[in-house]
């Protein structure tokens, strides 16, 4: 009969509630393992939490195990309308998410009156219904229009987003988030259970119910069985669900074994000095289980393949192969869980992920030039309501069409908090630097308006990739109106700014992207060094640390009045051949870097106000020009905020350090920036920029940026510090 089992107490509830809060359901093994839980639930299995949260589940949603496929009947007529009938009925009350007590503020309600988070995106997206998704503004408007929110509802609410993507109920597509197909089909399903009918017929006497008793027999026993047609049905597709779901685990769990058995090989190759890569460890193994599957004697080895024994070790090769090859192929994309194949990157001349292992192929151009009048002379075909437009950046009413294009569709976070916001100055400083190609400023406009929707940009480059010295075009400002981006207009500027480029015989380009496409050279991190600290934390930037005061921080981050170094100055034409020297001689360590002459350094490094910032240190007793440092002004507009429009931000550039130390010339780049009122120093980990970030008290940020080049290839691609290259 085995062991009566033992009521659960209500510590034990609390530790299982508090473990799946901190875990997750389903990592049961993992909470009963945890240090913080294991003495309350020694005494329960696995098995016995998954029962359990199960039933916690139910009664937190008002529903026992029997009631849950039942639809309920009314015994008579109510004055009073159930809570859940004022919003749309689109989540199933007991998802697990929702029954955990915690201290976020949705779920804190005394009287249940006010909805969860959940549900109110939920609730949001279904009444709006736009079939290309709602960004976050809309979701905000909705929801403050209808309910009492708190005063950080913003970062809650995007929080929440993320866990319902997660979950797979929501997606996003650009920054527009709509209800996951699957998970609207389930819910569709859910509210086309039929609501009772309320009788308004008045209590029958005694002597009517026996005559009516026989008229209704044949109704209710109607009525009883399309209930249990309904029951049975639900029933069916539930369990055909788990079927579903336990093939996949299944699967799952083989995969699991051979990477196990993948890792478990490479890290004794690897223990013993090899150096190997995952499709050499796969291939060797799998030959290894072929040969121990293989009969020792020839004849019986001639027989065993005749037969076919051995067919069942090649398919395990075969599995394991695959699996290393998906292994090989996703590591890439292991900073970007939800990245999906990229149809149109993998036709063009770039890094394929499938190509990581493959070591035949040599750095280089991937593809040779084409003869120039094989180049396609005509652009490519917009929609009919657009048309493509060359942008002259002397026109100071296109280049404030441009200004308003960027600042209000360009690059933002994740939380759409901030956005770059590009001056007029700043775009005509980076798009027309010497050789510039008027063509390559590419717009398009809509035909009846002619107001510019989309602009992407290219200008003429020198890049050293290792030993080659290669004319390439930067890539810049791939920017489409928002209202337009289920257009498809993106390929078709990429392919058009191509057709340009080729047309001057360049084959090759260098670009970033905040995103994983194929595929990275490398993948820097920003960080950042707080200025006005107060300011970032009032906007959201950065928050005060544990156990910190807002006069703590202050002090922390507070800087001297004026800079240490002897002979620190601002750059001046003068001193362009000079710093042209140092700059070359320094980037010539690095496998990638611009080939710059002094054209190119007066153009770039030359101090314009409210656009770069260069400094040098200028020996007082030799007058030699031994140090260099330098930064671009890109400030952002500061999103939904009452006090704050604009957020000032210093980036790093190019800096040179040959006899004062690095970390010493950047911290006066620091003091200077904050002089000139900035508000954050960023700065990317590329070069030797890694050897004062944490001394000067920079923190890593949550963006990274990933660099590519286009029609070139670099095996293997390279680390943030063999970058020399600053893409603005």
């Amino acid at each position: 009969m085995g062991a009566p089992k033992q009521k659960w107490t209500s510590e034990e509830e609390e530790a299982l509630r508090r473990g799946v809060l901190k875990h997750g359901p389903g990592k049961w093994r993992t909470i009963q393992k945890d240090p913080e839980f294991s003495p309350v639930l020694s005494s329960r299995s696995n098995i016995d939490l998954k029962d359990k949260w199960r039933n916690l589940s139910f009664s937190a949603s008002g529903l026992g195990s029997r009631d849950k496929l039942k639809v309920p009947r009314t015994k008579g007529p109510s004055s009073s309308t159930s809570p859940s009938s004022q919003t749309p009925l689109l989540l199933p009350s007991n998802k697990v998410a929702e029954a955990l007590p915690s201290a976020d503020p949705e779920k804190n309600s005394q009287d249940g009156k006010i909805p969860k988070y959940s549900s109110m995106v939920m609730e949001a997206l279904h009444e709006i219904g736009d079939p290309n998704g709602s960004d976050i503004e809309a979701i905000c408007h909705y929801i403050e229009q209808r309910h009492e929110v708190q005063a950080n509802f913003r970062r809650l609410l995007t929080a929440k987003l993320r866990r319902l993507i997660a979950a797979k109920k929501i997606e996003k597509i650009d920054r527009a988030y709509k209800i996951t197909e699957s998970y609207g089909a389930k819910s569709l399903l859910a509210t086309k259970s039929p609501s009772p009918k309320k009788d308004s017929a008045k209590p029958l006497k005694a002597s009517q119910k026996g005559s009516l008793a026989v008229k209704s027999t044949a109704l209710d026993a109607a009525a009883v069985a399309a209930m249990k047609v309904a029951d049975t049905e639900a029933k069916a597709h539930l369990a055909n669900e788990h079927m579903m779901e336990a093939e996949r685990v299944l699967k799952l769990a083989e995969e699991t074994e051979s990477l196990v058995t993948l890792a478990t090989e490479i890290y004794e190759r690897c223990s013993r000095g090899e150096v190997l890569t995952i499709m050499q460890v796969a291939q060797s193994k799998a030959a290894a289980q072929i040969a121990m599957a293989a009969p020792n004697n020839n004849d019986a080895a001639g027989g065993a393949s005749a037969s076919g024994t051995t067919s069942e070790p090649a398919q395990e090769d075969t599995s394991i192969e695959a699996l290393a090859r998906r292994v090989q192929e996703h590591m890439t994309l292991a900073s970007n869980p939800t990245a999906r194949r990229h149809k149109f990157w993998e036709t063009q001349p770039v890094g394929q992920f499938r190509d990581a292992a493959d070591h035949s192929l040599a750095d280089g151009a991937i593809e040779p030039p084409t003869p120039l009048s094989e180049v396609r002379a005509d652009p490519y075909p917009l929609p009919a309501a657009f048309e493509w437009y060359t942008c002259d950046l002397d026109d100071d009413a296109l280049l404030t069409d441009l200004y308003a294009l960027l600042a209000h569709n360009y690059v933002e976070d994740d939380e759409n908090m901030f956005r770059f916001n590009y001056s007029p100055a700043f775009l005509r400083w980076a798009l027309r630097p010497p050789s510039f190609f008027r063509a390559w400023h590419i717009g398009v406009r809509a035909k009846e308006s002619k107001k510019l929707v989309a602009f992407i940009s290219g200008v003429p480059a020198r890049i050293r990739a290792r030993d080659d010295v290669v004319r390439m075009a930067e890539i810049n400002f791939l920017c489409v109106h928002k209202k337009l981006r289920s257009k498809r207009l993106a390929p078709v500027l990429i392919r058009e700014v191509t057709r340009r480029v080729h047309q001057e015989n360049i084959w090759q380009a260098a670009y970033t992207a905040g995103v994983v496409l194929p595929t990275p050279i490398t993948t820097c991190r920003y960080w950042h060094r707080s200025l006005n600290p107060k300011k970032l934390i009032d906007v959201g930037f950065s928050r005060l640390g544990p156990r910190m005061t807002m006069s703590r921080t202050v002090r922390l981050y507070k800087l001297p009045d004026a800079p240490l170094t002897p002979g620190f100055r601002q750059m001046e034409l003068r001193d362009v051949a000079a710093v042209t020297r140092l700059l070359r001689a320094y980037l010539a360590k690095f496998v990638v870097a611009p080939d710059f002459d002094e054209m190119d350094v007066e153009h770039w490094l030359l101090p314009r106000e409210d656009v770069v910032d260069s400094y040098l240190v200028e020996s007082p007793e030799t007058h030699e020009v031994t140090d260099f440092c330098s930064f671009y002004t890109l400030p952002s507009s500061v999103l939904n905020n009452a006090n704050y429009a604009t957020l000032k931000a210093a980036y790093s550039y190019y800096n040179v350090a040959t006899k004062t130390p690095l970390q010493q010339l950047m911290n006066d780049a620091l003091i200077v920036a904050k002089q000139k009122n900035y508000d954050v120093f960023n700065a990317l980990d590329v070069m030797e920029n890694e050897s004062f970030l944490k001394e000067l008290k920079f923190g890593p940020g949550d963006g990274q940026l990933h660099y590519y080049l286009y029609n070139y290839r670099i095996r293997n691609g390279i680390k943030p510090s063999e970058l020399g290259l600053v893409l603005l």
